[in-house]
């Protein structure tokens, strides 16, 4: 199934650009741009993956430090998950057996020695996700490593749950 994407340019759009020739070399230089969160709550909203696309010629050139972008990068994913955009986490290791990828979210499945796992994580962390009316997707990346996708509908005011109280 092919998904509609929109790619957003990092500096001047997600970001305030930098002057020609200089670079933003750490998060304190770094400047969220308001609007472009409500782009990528509507972009979301109307089912699109947002794609944030950077120019990495600062790293080319020797003046940002990739460790340092990749830190910064991380953070603009979190700043911008926790206000309403989709959450992707992946790893590089050797990825899910795929006669195991319909399974991960069972209660008690694991793959680990016994009294290694409970096989409760995931299928703990499917329940919630399931509560708050969300959904979490897991495959296989093509040069190893496995990706998981969780989408959370954006808070409507007025909306939020009522505490569960102990009879």
């Amino acid at each position: 199934m092919a998904r509609r994407c929109v790619f957003m340019d990092r500096d001047g759009v997600i970001n305030e650009k930098p002057r020609p020739g200089e670079y933003i070399e750490s998060w304190a230089e770094f400047k969220l741009i308001p609007a472009a969160v409500d782009w990528i709550r509507l972009f979301n909203a109307l089912g699109l993956l947002v794609i944030v696309v950077t120019n990495q010629r600062g790293v080319a050139l020797g003046r940002v430090n990739p460790k340092e972008l990749n830190r910064m990068h991380a953070r603009m994913r979190k700043q911008l998950a926790g206000l309403g955009a989709r959450i992707e986490v992946s790893d590089s290791g050797h990825g899910i057996a795929p006669e195991h990828l319909h399974r991960v979210y069972d209660p008690f499945f694991t793959t680990k020695a016994a009294r290694k796992g409970t096989g409760l994580g995931l299928s703990v962390t499917y329940g919630i996700i399931q509560e708050h009316g969300g959904s979490i997707e897991v495959s296989n990346r093509r040069g190893g490593g496995a990706c998981f996708r969780v989408e959370l509908p954006l808070a409507v005011p007025g909306s939020a749950r009522k505490p569960v109280t102990a009879a």
